[in-house]
């Protein structure tokens, strides 16, 4: 809880038109939440004497500041203290069921690399904040779960998606069937594209190694739906012009 509760605002600020400012505050809500996050459950752990390693705890708290940082970002009226609170304790109890985690120095390596990336797209006007912090869980947790070569088929989706998305924008606005937002993505266009490859790159994690033969469905399922959703991005966009 403490990933979501380290910054508590008077009000939600409207739309920033600075956008350094915006992405450098919700990395801050990450990267001190799950500092603090980890730094409380190792306390608590210990003053229980139960057995759990540091790198458990930091995933779960990395994983719990990051989807604390998204919901923050999403617009909407209800608490984002209670909203951020309920998602992020969440996400959490349903990884820590799994008990599945990799070492400290490789998730730092891993929430950096998709941090980068996701960042990237932002500065370059393809994603919002929202889109941004979406970005980088799905990495995180992609990479984890399989590899940096996985993320990377991922990653290809969402560049020939912002690519074409700017292919005759100017005419398909006219015609009123241009992306909003000046063809910026947000985290509904995100995760509607990559939920299904994401579950199926955390059910190889789980049990590639334990059923081989399912390990190869699965990440014959995983190639599909990417391509599944890059087939349908591509279609429209071009289609329409």
């Amino acid at each position: 809880m403490a990933a979501c509760v380290i910054r508590v605002r008077g009000g939600r600020k409207p739309e920033l038109d600075d956008k350094f400012i915006s992405a450098t505050s919700s990395i801050g809500l990450i990267v001190i939440g799950a500092l603090t996050a980890c730094v409380m459950a190792y306390w608590i752990v210990g003053w229980q004497n139960v057995s759990v390693t540091l790198s458990q705890l930091f995933f779960l708290a990395l994983i719990g500041a990051v989807t604390g940082a998204l919901l923050e970002s999403i617009p909407s009226g209800t608490d984002k203290n209670l909203t951020m609170i309920l998602g992020s304790s969440m996400i959490m109890w349903l990884f820590a069921s799994f008990g599945y985690y990799v070492n400290f120095s490789h998730l730092s390596a891993i929430f950096i690399f998709s941090l980068f990336l996701a960042y990237l797209a932002y500065r370059f006007d393809i994603a919002d904040v929202s889109a941004m912090l979406s970005a980088t869980l799905l990495g995180v947790l992609i990479i984890v779960f399989t590899n940096f070569n996985w993320y990377l088929i991922l990653i290809s989706f969402f560049l020939l998606g912002g690519a074409f998305t700017r292919y005759g924008y100017d005419y398909k606005h006219i015609m009123g069937i241009a992306q909003g937002k000046g063809g910026v993505r947000s985290y509904e266009n995100v995760l509607c594209n990559s939920i299904t490859a994401l579950i199926l790159a955390v059910a190889y994690g789980m049990y590639h190694e334990i059923y081989p033969e399912i390990g190869a469905v699965l990440m014959f399922a995983y190639l599909g739906a990417v391509a599944t959703a890059t087939g349908d991005t591509l279609a429209s966009e071009i289609g329409e012009t």
